[in-house]
């Protein structure tokens, strides 16, 4: 991999100007204001309100005593307010509006140019995260990269952790990821910014990934019984057995997030099918589908306007939408393969459609949940 630093384009620049833009809003990110009442104009109104007060109670203060008072109002409070150094309010800016700032002040990007050796791609709620081995021991995280292929230039900015990917102009064979596409696991590190560099490669990357999660801290309040209930009727037997007490605590951040965890729940847009979703879903579905003696074989499948999707599956094809037709009939349809290919396979699981998940479920966890 060889790094260069060179000058940014007008391209360029407009790109970061229009994502400075779009994290800062309306204001800038980095902005100065005085307090709301300067010490000096404050200490003039004390003095005022003192005069009033002598007034009101004496009869005797004439206007002179006012303004005599309201002057050394005045002055106390400028030196009071001097002495005490009150700072500006300051609105600090989020690293990735920092980070573009740097960059349009430098004028600078950096170029990175690497061969990649292999891949594998996670599944993050319905976007393809991937890993690729860019040196014998460094990897390079892209979120959905438009094409993976032998070679790669890619124009970012950075600072630190943070980064943000500009360009990409990829060329060579494309890149057959090493295994299957599976979703990330409870507890799993999430890279957060584009074009992430991460020590390590690609044999050992489920252990990297726990490895760099951040810990999570014990559950702000107790976990319902329900969490602890399902585990005799096999919720918790697509996850390893090291990891159950973990994904029990997902409860805790949302029922939703804990089936996600329990490696039940996967991300099943009714819209995003219709464009080329299933094989990518199946294919995140496959580990919880294999256990239960499914085996779909290769999965492709065609999209094409007017005549709607076709999957195939292994040596099967099936016709699951049609052009026209509402997108929720795809993923109707694909529920009832599914119950097909696990009684097929004498699974007592069978698919339920929540929300914009498909979850696997026996009738008894069903209905417990």
């Amino acid at each position: 991999m060889t790094r260069t630093t060179r000058a940014m384009t007008p391209t360029e620049r407009q790109q970061l100007q229009k994502v400075l833009s779009r994290i800062q809003g309306p204001r800038a990110a980095l902005k100065a204001t005085k307090p709301a009442l300067a010490a000096h104009w404050k200490g003039l109104l004390i003095g005022a309100a003192f005069s009033l007060v002598m007034f009101v109670v004496w009869r005797e203060v004439v206007w002179q005593a006012g303004l005599g008072f309201s002057f050394v109002g005045l002055v106390l409070g400028a030196l009071l307010g001097g002495a005490a150094g009150v700072p500006p309010v300051v609105d600090k800016p989020s690293p990735m509006a920092r980070m573009v700032q740097l960059a349009l002040v430098s004028g600078e990007v950096e170029a990175l140019t690497m061969e990649v050796s292999g891949a594998v791609a996670l599944r993050e709620e319905g976007e393809d995260v991937w890993f690729l081995q860019v040196e014998p021991a460094q990897l390079l995280c892209l979120w959905e990269p438009p094409e993976v292929r032998e070679r790669l230039t890619l124009v970012r900015v950075s600072e630190g952790d943070v980064s943000l990917v500009l360009n990409e102009d990829w060329s060579g064979e494309k890149v057959t990821p090493l295994r299957p596409r599976r979703a990330f696991r409870v507890g799993e590190f999430r890279p957060k910014f584009g074009a992430t560099l991460l020590p390590g490669t690609l044999g050992e990357l489920d252990s990297m990934l726990q490895r760099l999660a951040p810990a999570r801290s014990d559950p702000s309040r107790p976990l319902p019984p329900l969490v602890n209930e399902v585990e005799a009727l096999g919720f918790y037997k697509f996850v390893d057995p090291g990891l159950v007490d973990r994904v029990k605590s997902e409860y805790d951040v949302g029922p939703d997030d804990w089936l996600v965890a329990a490696g039940r729940a996967f991300e099943a847009d009714a819209e995003l099918l219709s464009e080329g979703g299933v094989a990518s879903l199946l294919e995140v579905m496959q580990p919880a589908l294999a256990r239960e003696g499914v085996v779909l074989g290769a999965l492709s499948e065609t999209v094409r306007e007017g005549a709607g999707l076709l999957l195939t599956a292994g040596s099967e094809s099936h016709q699951l939408w049609n052009a026209g037709e509402p997108e929720v009939r795809l993923v109707e349809r694909l529920r009832a393969l599914l119950d097909r290919w696990l009684e097929k396979a004498g699974s007592k699981e069978r698919a339920f459609v929540r929300g914009d998940r498909l979850v696997l479920l026996t009738a008894e966890l069903n209905a417990k949940l």
